[in-house]
Order: structure tokens, then C-alpha cells, then sequence
């Protein structure tokens, strides 16, 4: 499931608003709490929603002298594992 999730991720082949909007499956490619384009650079930087994620992985990248960035966040072991750790404890499958 690991591999999965981070696939689709790399992949940009993730069940947001964005590409969900794209297959007719929502009216709207917004964020539903910012009304924003919910991609994955919004979903891992910029969601209010994703606060938690946000400061885990600012932490984890610091930790490992790392930039913060969608490279390192989905490149860097450490990063990925902390990204799925997320999404499974939260039941969210992208």
C-alpha cells in the first residue's frame, strides 16, 4: 500500500479535487477549505487542513539537513515515510 500511495503521489495520479474535476467526478477543482486548486503541491505546502503534515515534514527535513521541497519530500526516505505515516493514520488514500 506503501508503494502505492507514494507512486500515485510521484505519479501525479492522486484522487484531489484537481484531476477529480478533470474525470467529472467533482463539480469543482477547488480545495473545499480554500477554495483554491487542490493539487498535490497544495495539498502537502499550502492546506490549512494539512497543518500537522506541513510541520512534520518542515521537521524532518531540517532534521536531515534537508530543502523542503516536493523533491525531498518525495525522494527522502525518511520524508516519504513520514508522508505515509500521515495519510494512514488519517485514512486517506490519494
Amino acid at each position: 500500500m506503501k508503494d502505492v500511495q507514494i507512486t500515485r503521489l510521484r505519479l501525479g495520479h492522486v484522487q484531489l479535487n484537481q484531476n477529480l474535476h478533470k474525470i467529472g467526478q467533482v463539480d469543482s477543482p477547488n480545495c473545499s477549505v480554500c477554495d483554491t486548486d487542490e493539487d498535490i503541491h497544495h495539498f502537502i505546502f499550502q492546506c490549512p487542513k494539512q497543518k500537522e503534515l506541513q510541520r512534520q515534514l518542515k521537521q524532518t527535513c531540517t532534521d536531515h539537513r534537508k530543502a523542503y521541497n516536493m523533491r525531498t519530500i518525495l525522494k527522502t526516505k525518511e520524508c516519504v515515510d513520514v508522508l505515509y505515516e500521515y495519510l494512514r493514520i488519517r485514512n486517506i488514500f490519494l
